[in-house]
């Protein structure tokens, strides 16, 4: 969920990329093409998450801003797939 006044809150701020400038973690934003809330941002957030040192990728799915529930199996794809590349390890299957 987005912040009262937008998305700018993910990205933007005082402290360096607001969010996103103190993610740590591995990061993957899984968007959709045609998501009209959060395309705007994405690339700035993906920089202020790099910028702070996270291991951080972004993949386009198709779908609207529900892409999980429109298209759940290569939505769950794509993150299985992230998760391995963004931390090297595999499924536990």
């Amino acid at each position: 969920m987005a912040p009262p006044g937008g998305t700018g809150g993910w990205c933007g701020g005082p402290a360096r990329g607001g969010l996103a400038g103190r993610c740590s973690v591995p990061l993957l934003i899984a968007n959709s093409r045609a998501d009209r809330l959060f395309r705007s941002d994405e690339r700035r957030f993906l920089a202020a998450a790099r910028a702070a040192g996270a291991p951080a990728s972004l993949v386009h799915i198709g779908g609207s801003h529900l892409a999980a529930l429109s298209h759940p199996e290569t939505f769950t794809r794509v993150l299985r797939a992230g998760h391995e590349r963004l931390t090297g390890m595999g499924a536990d299957r």
